[in-house]
């Protein structure tokens, strides 16, 4: 479920009504990961509380691992040097086509699946030329 909202968020939220926030990522992806933690902040603490009343709060806890598992995969993407990265190449190498100029496509992060179910997934040979420099590994 965490995969299909991370899809979902990315590619209809992120790149649509957050696109100036999440820009910045794209253009410097070493300092800057996903949008503004205020946003995140706000929109957690309004969803404990419906989660709480509703007897929901493991599903609320499970999202709350999936975003955290994100955070520190996305973050391991853009270090070259972190302990992660060489294990997560495959990864790294889905999302470097994405941060491409031009390339709207690849919004899953930690998993191509919703990116093939929704044929947003595209590979090396179909993507365009880069021209956004090294994808912010130093």
């Amino acid at each position: 479920m965490w995969s299909l909202t991370e899809y979902c968020l990315h590619r209809f939220l992120f790149h649509k009504y957050f696109r100036r926030d999440h820009w910045a990522h794209h253009v410097n992806p070493q300092a800057y990961i996903g949008i503004s933690g205020l946003y995140i902040g706000i929109i957690s603490a309004l969803m404990l509380g419906p989660a709480f009343m509703l007897g929901l709060t493991s599903l609320y806890s499970g999202y709350m691992l999936g975003y955290l598992a994100y955070l520190i995969l996305h973050f391991s993407m853009h270090r070259k040097h972190s302990r992660m990265y060489r294990l997560i190449i495959k990864l790294v190498r889905n999302h470097e086509l994405h941060h491409q100029k031009g390339v709207e496509k690849n919004f899953g992060v930690t998993s191509p699946l919703w990116d093939f179910v929704f044929r947003t997934y595209v590979s090396r040979k179909r993507a365009a030329p880069s021209t956004n420099g090294d994808f912010g590994r130093q």
